[in-house]
């Protein structure tokens, strides 16, 4: 028998009989018991008085069955806490009253660490029945974001503090218990509170069943997440009304995680369809494009390592068949505590039809156009035309002065010419001019120049003609076009 038993005498509160038992709990020998009270084993205790006891001795034979704790001592010194429960029965014809001692310091001394435990953490801690989803506890940590005190919170119970009109109802509750329960594996949810200031507040709920007190309970360990849900309601207002397209992948493995709504309406799929797909799945083997649908990896991995890659040019497929230029600026990122690789790409498929348009003009036309930076006087661009008719290549001419294709003993020269771009670019009227050129073979050409300002592909730009016919040429904020067509003597 793990319980120790005692016989009093009713009226006196003097130990009758003991049994091996409350021996060994006490370290007293029987003999040594017997005749004596419990004075012998009781600690000065102001809530544990030794008239309290014989009090409720008596109370046994006049009331029924009393319970209390007892804090005692034992012969050697030590100390223990124990359970007493009285009752009156019948031995020998006499009425007896028999206690029943059991000791309890081990479970006291893990309920007070269950307490500092279940109060002192940060988290949110409350004990369900698990049949009704009632709540039976809550810790201080609960009271101290609802701003109740214990005793309140469980009179309100769930339906008091959840904003049942949205849908966090004590049903809900119980079907999320009852879940749990089922599969006897914890569960994550989330779920709305309302404070005593009428705040709602979100928490992070993790669900799960424990034995307290020797009994099954399911437990709710919670952490209050309304900051966390304000920043992201906000990252995802950013990340869906921006004009740029927006992707999201995994670090390691590439996988397409996220987009938003911009890159939706661009490819013309839903979000859904575009995770699908993925970017090789997006992506078309345009030849034109910076870089092939398999170098996208690459591009992942270098940037997670810490590379700086340049803005590129990438052409993805739409619903319709058709395709789209974007630019996008690679980076990294940490979303939701996680280091991923983000693409922002802008739509720049309108400006790459005027660029196209421009280069089939620039490079098509029998006038000669060149395009020179204002600051240095270096050509930039030529187009064929112009090439054809010096005798250069188009790439050999990058890069030439106005002194190098000039004519410098003519009065053709660097400075000269530099005075013919500053009047162009700052002119808004046509600026008319000769200028003579000299060809790859050494033989002179005279230009009948003719240069207006236009916008062209957006920038401003310089457009030249002659007297015979129309030219063009280009100029802009950091470069100007400059030629002509060899007038009736050009060659001289």
């Amino acid at each position: 028998m793990s319980d120790g038993l005692v016989i009093h005498d009713p009226t006196t509160g003097d130990i009758l009989e003991v049994n091996e038992r409350y021996c060994e709990l006490t370290g007293y020998e029987r003999e040594e018991l017997l005749d004596g009270t419990v004075r012998q084993i009781m600690l000065d205790d102001p809530d544990h008085t030794y008239e309290e006891v014989i009090t409720r001795i008596k109370r046994a034979r006049e009331e029924g069955p009393q319970l209390f704790e007892f804090k005692a001592e034992k012969k050697n010194g030590e100390r223990f806490v124990a359970d007493v429960h009285l009752r009156t029965i019948e031995m020998r014809g006499e009425e007896r009253v028999l206690a029943s001692v059991r000791d309890i310091t081990e479970r006291k001394r893990r309920k007070q660490e269950y307490e500092q435990i279940f109060h002192g953490v940060n988290d949110i801690i409350t004990i369900h029945d698990p049949e009704t989803a009632e709540i039976l506890d809550v810790n201080d940590t609960f009271c101290e974001l609802l701003g109740y005190d214990r005793e309140t919170i469980l009179d309100m119970g769930i339906t008091g503090y959840s904003p049942a009109e949205d849908g966090y109802s004590l049903e809900q509750a119980r079907q999320f218990v009852q879940e749990v329960i089922e599969s006897d594996e914890p569960k994550q949810t989330e779920w709305a509170v309302e404070t005593r200031s009428g705040e709602i507040r979100w928490l992070d709920v993790k669900g799960t069943t424990v034995e307290i007190g020797g009994e099954q309970q399911y437990v709710s360990i919670s952490r209050d997440v309304t900051e966390r849900r304000r920043r992201e309601r906000e990252y995802e207002q950013i990340f869906n009304n921006v004009n740029d397209s927006i992707a999201v992948h995994d670090r390691d493995t590439g996988e397409l995680l996220n987009v938003n709504r911009r890159m939706c309406e661009l490819t013309g799929y839903d979000k859904e369809t575009v995770l699908e797909l993925g970017a090789e799945g997006l992506i078309h083997d345009h030849p034109a494009q910076d870089y092939a649908p398999e170098e996208i990896p690459s591009i992942i991995e270098r940037v997670m390592s810490g590379e700086e890659i340049e803005p590129y040019e990438q052409v993805l497929e739409t619903s319709d068949g058709g395709f789209v230029w974007v630019e996008v600026n690679p980076t990294r990122a940490v979303i939701g505590g996680e280091e991923r690789f983000v693409a922002i790409s802008r739509d720049v498929t309108e400006r790459r039809r005027r660029e196209l348009e421009y280069e089939q003009i620039f490079n098509n036309v029998n006038d000669i156009i060149a395009v020179r930076d204002p600051e240095s006087g270096e050509i930039i661009d030529v187009n064929q035309s112009y090439a054809d008719l010096l005798g250069y290549d188009r790439e050999e001419m990058q890069g030439m002065t106005i002194s190098e294709v000039g004519v410098p003993d003519e009065g053709y020269d660097g400075e000269q010419g530099m005075e013919h771009l500053k009047t162009v670019v700052e002119s808004d009227d046509p600026v008319e001019f000769e200028w003579k050129v000299e060809g790859a073979d050494g033989k002179p050409y005279l230009m009948d120049v003719r240069g207006t300002a236009a916008l062209i592909n957006g920038n401003q730009r310089y457009q030249q003609s002659d007297e015979i016919s129309p030219n063009a040429s280009a100029v802009s904020a950091r470069s100007i076009a400059f030629g002509g067509r060899p007038n009736a003597s050009s060659q001289l």
